[in-house]
């Protein structure tokens, strides 16, 4: 996977040394050194450091490469907002990402704010909906809303008089 570009994958550092190096080390925390063959393969963000020896023992310098583009974590949703028309025929839904996503149909980004991501959609008939996103490593985070609050059936008012002059609604 690329050393820059944002991915889900593990990172692979190919690693050159001195060639007066008799011993090639990396480590992940700065205290533990393995071997090095040449390459790390590093699962998660943070920094790698890397040493050699020389034949008459002494270390180098230690050098330091971050690697900050791993992201393995599924974008978290949820249903934020779901507001029912004043006519109750339609049903609007505001679905939040913790992260910079696209609904996975139709490719559609959100709107930023805050470091979230807000989609909003109209339903018109009820039933259980599900949207699909997915994130910049590729990474699919799906949820599913359910409306049942829509009118559905014909709604109808009928006015008369009375003949004592009274109204009534029905």
């Amino acid at each position: 996977a690329s050393t820059t570009k944002l991915t889900n994958q593990n990172v692979i550092l190919a690693v050159t040394f001195n060639k007066n190096a008799v011993e090639k080390e990396y480590s992940f925390d700065g205290k533990t050194y393995y071997k090095c063959s040449g390459t790390v393969s590093v699962a998660a963000n943070g920094t790698v450091y890397f040493r050699s020896k020389a034949a008459n023992g002494r270390y180098s310098e230690v050098a330091a490469y971050t690697v900050n583009n791993i992201d393995k974590t599924a974008p978290q949703l949820e249903i934020a907002e779901r507001t029912l028309a004043e006519n109750g025929r339609s049903v609007t839904v505001t679905i939040v990402s913790d992260e910079r996503v696209v609904i996975k149909e139709g490719g559609f980004a959100g709107e930023e704010l805050d470091g979230r991501y807000f989609f909003t959609r109209t339903l018109t008939a009820n039933g259980t909906y599900s949207f699909s996103f997915i994130d910049m490593t590729g990474i699919v985070s799906e949820i599913s809303v359910q409306i049942t609050e829509i009118v559905t059936e014909e709604l109808s008012a009928e006015y008369s008089l009375s003949p004592n002059g009274a109204s009534a609604v029905s």
